[in-house]
């Protein structure tokens, strides 16, 4: 699990880089916080969802649309607690703390939601596991 966790830090770092820089640039272009957080979180979730799919959680193999879907629902949620907090902390902090804060709060949910979700191993059927264990 250490070098899962190290890997999803290397991949989320590559993601979240992505987002902070696109955040960045939609705000000094003058985007409000909220849209330019919705537009860089939306781009920098495909990098996330490659980056985990084929490095972090190796799960190539496995159904990508199935884990596509699933990923594409904790965007969703992580969208939304991640805008939340930058439109509740954008007026007391200004929008690139308030951005600092989301990232902070997301990372430890994402992977968590990841890791037991989104790429977990496909589990086998009872009697497959069953068998498994009769034939060690």
């Amino acid at each position: 699990m250490r070098g899962q966790v190290l890997r999803f830090l290397g991949s989320g770092g590559c993601a979240t880089a992505t987002d902070a820089l696109l955040y960045a640039a939609f705000v000094h272009g003058r985007l409000a916080p909220p849209i330019a957080n919705i537009a860089s979180y939306s781009i920098s979730a495909v990098v996330a969802f490659l980056l985990h799919r084929h490095w972090t959680f190796a799960s190539a193999g496995g159904p990508a649309g199935r884990q596509a879907v699933r990923f594409a629902l904790l965007v969703l949620f992580g969208m939304t607690v991640s805008t939340a907090v930058v439109w509740t902390l954008t007026p007391l902090f200004g929008p690139f703390i308030a951005k600092i804060g989301a990232i902070g709060i997301t990372v430890t949910l994402n992977f968590c939601i990841s890791r037991w979700l989104v790429f977990a191993p496909r589990r086998l059927p009872l009697e497959d596991r069953i068998f498994a264990q009769v034939r060690r």
